[in-house]
């Protein structure tokens, strides 16, 4: 079922530490070489911390969750690397570590998995899973996966918005996303719960029974009785699976993932205890600070899209751009880039309009008061590309300068603060918080948050005085 030679040979191999930054990338080095040995490794070959963004982070990040099998247990560590380059959208090397392995007690089919490593490459969005089952539909197996809503404007947040998630359909087999993301947020139009309407008919019949991991490892989520010993090992990150036949689906913090298991490579009798996260000093690799993302200086139409999707970036011909719109560089990156356009839950914003209604011209002169910044170099047109609400989301024709306008201030003075210095910058900050604003506790969700508020303020420093921004970049442990 699964390639490789039968028999387990003890993982090995010579190599200098100065080859690691080459050797990490190779499928067939990876199923040789021993996992202590490879983290030591790494610890010598990056002093300051493993480069962000990369496959090494992660392979840190199972050490950080315990994820430890002896050497006896190579194959399982295996298994574990398999997923990380399935979820880095590595197939090929996938294969090829397979190839080069030996049997492996499981292997990934499919990844909605995105750990830290593996963001900025990846569109599925990662999210906590909170809930997990398996029905049957035309006679397929598919998995209803929800996710945990969150929110990033916290004083917009409602008192009931951790019971919030997103809905989707994937097909067990593929993953293929067969409906949503839909998302629930019960309590967002009133004080009594908005009647759930679930993605799929609530009648299909349910295959496999939901199981959760816990210190003594998987058990069935109604009896409480241990379950039997071909589901993996896992780290407590990873709370909820379901199995149908050799095939099962797991969830948590990061999202999740589908396995084909192979009972005969693993000779456990019994349910094993969850992998514990070994103490901070116990943990020989480090993380290397982030640093904003290459990519967000100078934001790509490919960038954006990997991230909202192949219609996000809005873009026109330079002939159908109104001759308001002044400012050069706008210019270029709406017809040669492009803005995303995403109706965002964690921002709630929507830039729908310029779908529906491309660039809404206003006269500046009826948005700003006379003491309103930046009066003198202000162009006689304002241009809408998004709606926060009912306020408005406008770039300068002259300037570029994104700011937000609020209907209910006063008559001839809507102004309600800058939002970023331009719509690439603005563009930036959207896709950067839409892909790293994740967490699958609170404590990681706050961590995102001050990593990002750093992030936005490096690269445009005009959100540090920003009415919109400063929603976002209060500290969610403040809100605790």
């Amino acid at each position: 079922m699964t390639p490789g030679s039968e028999p387990t040979p003890p993982p090995g191999r010579d190599f200098h530490v100065a080859e690691l930054p080459a050797l990490i990338e190779d499928p067939v080095f990876l199923a040789q070489v021993g996992r202590v040995e490879l983290l030591a490794a790494m610890a010598a070959c990056w002093p300051g911390g493993v480069p962000v963004g990369t496959l090494a982070e992660d392979i840190h990040h199972l050490e950080r969750l315990g994820v430890r099998p002896t050497p006896e247990q190579h194959p399982q560590w295996l298994s574990w690397l398999h997923l990380l380059l399935v979820s880095h959208g590595r197939a090929a090397d996938a294969d090829a570590l397979l190839a080069a392995a030996p049997r492996l007690p499981w292997r990934t089919v499919w990844s909605r998995w995105v750990p830290p490593g593996a963001r900025a490459a990846c569109r599925a969005p990662g999210g906590n899973v909170v809930g997990l089952r398996v029905v049957e539909r035309d006679g397929a197996p598919v998995a209803l996966v929800h996710e945990a809503f969150v929110h990033a404007r916290l004083e917009r947040m409602e008192p009931d918005d951790e019971e919030g998630y997103h809905e989707y359909a994937v097909a067990l087999e593929t993953g293929r996303v067969l409906a949503g993301p839909k998302l629930y947020r019960p309590y967002a139009h009133d004080d009594f719960p908005d009647p759930y309407v679930p993605l799929l008919p609530p009648d299909l019949p349910e295959l496999g029974g939901l199981v959760v991991n816990g210190p003594d490892g998987w058990r069935d989520a109604g009896a409480g009785s241990a379950v039997g010993p071909v589901l993996p090992v896992c780290h407590d990150q990873v709370a909820h699976a379901v199995q149908v036949g050799r095939v099962a689906v797991l969830g948590g913090g990061w999202g999740c993932w589908a396995v084909e298991l192979d009972a005969s490579a693993a000779p456990r009798a019994v349910a094993t205890p969850a992998w514990r996260r070994p103490a901070e000093q116990d943990i020989v690799t480090g993380l290397a600070a982030a640093e904003v993302p290459e990519e967000a200086w100078e934001p790509s139409r490919a960038w954006l899209a990997r991230c909202f999707g192949d219609r996000a970036p809005w873009s026109v011909e330079p002939a159908a751009l109104p001759a308001g719109l002044e400012h050069g560089p706008t210019r270029r990156f709406l017809t040669q880039t492009g803005f995303p356009i995403v109706t965002s839950a964690l921002l709630e914003l929507s830039s729908e309009t310029l779908a529906s209604d491309g660039l809404v011209q206003l006269r500046s002169e009826d948005l700003y008061g006379p003491d309103d910044p930046g009066s003198g170099d202000r162009g006689e047109y304002s241009y809408v590309i998004a709606k926060d609400g009912e306020r408005l989301v406008a770039l300068d024709g002259r300037t570029g300068e994104v700011s937000l306008f609020n209907p209910d201030r006063w008559e001839g003075d809507y102004y309600y603060g800058v939002m970023a210095s331009s719509a690439e910058r603005f563009a930036a900050l959207l896709r950067l918080y839409s892909t790293y604003y994740y967490g699958a506790t609170p404590a990681e969700l706050a961590d995102a948050a001050r990593t990002l508020r750093d992030w936005a303020i490096e690269l445009d420093p005009a959100t540090d005085s920003s009415t919109f921004w400063y929603e976002v970049f209060q500290d969610r442990e403040d809100f605790a």
